[in-house]
């Protein structure tokens, strides 16, 4: 028989419910995460590799409130943690040179990044190489490389290989993206959840998602519901006996930016058997 266990943060604890629901206000079309710029909601996986072997369903849902018709499109992040002491587990590294070849950069300085993760870029001096680059196709101890900066392939297939006083912190895993929606109704509440299940395996330092998101889009003539099958990215290089090895944020992408949009997010939970 399942039953609901703590292994993380649960919604009561977080200061939220269906009649208390974190709001969300995109004005782009971008991913906006649940909660604030600099403190989003988060939902911790255990750590003590109590999460080792273990399956976990994530339970997420709420409504969104397209104010122009267009498409939605959820997201859940896996972030790691830090350990005890305030330290990330992986530290920030000072880039000291970067160059592109037939469309793979590479990124040259000392590091403890892994093959899988994504990392965000700062002050290198060609703006193409800028952002969020992953995931990593290699990586060791002196560079790391990616043909993917800020979601896209780029479309320069050379940069010559320019000395940087730049840095790379690790950045978080877009562990499951949903499909876009269907076009939502302008100015009707569309409600969201998620059946995502996650496991994660202490040998090979890997958490792994599965699963669906559905939104209801009331359309003016019927109740229409849309079931996604999200594309799963897993996470590597997890250290289990950190507390939390990684922590979830979730944030819905409006694909018309307008600043009336609204998202509220009523549940995010984590369940285990």
């Amino acid at each position: 028989m399942a039953v609901t266990i703590a292994l993380g943060s649960y919604p009561n604890n977080q200061g939220f419910s269906g009649s208390n629901p974190v709001k969300l206000v995109p004005s782009t079309t971008v991913a906006s995460l649940y909660g604030t710029s600099t403190t989003p909601i988060q939902l911790s996986i255990p750590g003590s590799n109590r999460a080792d072997g273990t399956e976990m369903v994530v339970r997420i849902a709420g409504a969104v409130y397209p104010n122009a018709a267009g498409n939605v499109v959820l997201t859940v992040y896996a972030n790691y943690g830090n350990y005890a002491n305030g330290v990330n587990q992986y530290p920030t590294a000072s880039i000291t040179s970067a160059v592109m070849v037939n469309n793979v950069a590479t990124y040259n300085g000392t590091n403890t990044f892994a093959i899988g993760q994504y990392v965000t870029l700062a002050n290198i001096a060609n703006t193409s190489l800028n952002g969020t680059v992953g995931p990593l196709q290699t990586a060791n101890a002196t560079a790391f490389t990616s043909n993917n900066v800020n979601g896209a392939a780029l479309a320069i297939a050379n940069i010559a290989n320019v000395a940087q006083t730049a840095t790379a912190a690790i950045g978080p895993v877009p562990i499951y993206t949903g499909a876009a929606s269907p076009t939502l109704k302008a100015l009707t509440n569309a409600p969201f959840f998620t059946d995502i299940a996650l496991y994660g395996e202490s040998k090979s330092g890997i958490i792994t998602a599965y699963g669906t998101d559905k939104t209801i889009n009331n359309n003016g003539t019927a109740l229409v519901q849309n079931v996604s099958t999200g594309t799963i990215i897993p996470v590597p290089g997890v250290n289990f006996q950190v507390e939390p090895p990684i922590y979830l944020t979730v944030a819905h992408t409006f694909t018309v930016s307008d600043a009336n949009n609204v998202g509220w997010l009523k549940q995010f939970s984590l369940e285990g058997s």
